[in-house]
């Protein structure tokens, strides 16, 4: 059986030395060597630095836990479907920021049993925040080197003015039409996994995503809303699950801070409500 506590020691040690090193590379104010994936999307050298950091400390770490990583090569489905467990992670969420030498990018790690997220951390090197979780033992944020604050929250009111959450480089469009005028509302932006941290700290109170996003966006913020008193569900209500098919993206889903919150906002985005 694995100790949880154990290991949220071990990754929170290793987020902070990855953060360290990607840190390094986003001081030094330079075009980094860039190349664009399969879909499209960008990775850099400090994309690659860290992956190769995190790979080898989980593979020292945890020897018989598979690694599923956004910078490495994806075994097939027939393979994945015999992982009971596995390590999901993404080295530099947030890139296209990061190369624009925006300040808000992480270090997403979870561990994936039975298809659920079970052990989450989020790291923003810029500051030194530290957000975690695992099943059953709470949510937490850590500040550098000071003591932990439980996250782990009673459920309130709904707001009156609900604090909605889209992505820095997102317009909103959609998602302004489908809320109309079915409640107040303002918009707040924030890159990559930032969000669910700011849902955890409720300084936020929902982020739908309404396009395919990859797993490894969202398995460690989901444990740490999870375990906060919020959730991650796709539009039917269900818990996000993983390695389910073949294709890493999820459909559409909504982030809550609040999980007494998901029938209403379900309701809204489905255009139940008007």
């Amino acid at each position: 059986m694995i100790d949880f506590c154990g290991l949220i020691t071990e990754c929170k040690a290793l987020a902070k030395h990855t953060g360290t090193l990607l840190l390094q590379f986003w001081n030094q104010q330079r075009d980094f060597m860039v190349r664009k994936k399969s879909d499209g999307t960008p990775v850099s050298e400090a994309d690659l630095a860290a992956h190769q950091l995190i790979k080898a400390t989980l593979q020292r770490l945890t020897p018989d836990i598979p690694i599923l990583s956004e910078e490495d090569d994806i075994p097939s489905f027939e393979q994945r479907q015999l992982w009971r467990e596995y390590w999901l992670i993404d080295p530099l969420d947030g890139t296209r920021g990061f190369l624009e030498h925006d300040f808000e990018f992480s270090v997403n790690i979870a561990l994936i049993r039975q298809h659920q997220p079970v052990i989450g951390l989020l790291y923003i090197p810029n500051g030194s925040i530290c957000y975690y979780a695992w099943q059953g033992g709470g949510a937490f944020k850590q500040i550098s080197d000071q003591p932990p604050i439980s996250l782990t929250q009673f459920h309130k009111n709904q707001p009156k003015n609900w604090k909605v959450l889209i992505g820095k480089y997102s317009r909103g469009k959609k998602l302004a039409t489908l809320i109309g005028n079915t409640c107040d509302f303002q918009i707040l932006r924030a890159n990559g996994s930032i969000k669910y941290g700011m849902l955890a700290d409720r300084a936020a109170d929902l982020y739908p995503r309404l396009s395919p996003i990859y797993e490894w966006d969202t398995g460690a913020g989901q444990c740490i809303l999870e375990q906060s008193g919020g959730c991650v569900v796709d539009l039917q209500g269900k818990a996000l699950q993983y390695n389910r098919k073949p294709s890493l993206q999820t459909g559409a889903f909504i982030a809550l801070a609040d999980s007494n919150d998901q029938d209403f906002w379900l309701k809204i985005l489905k255009g139940e409500i008007s």
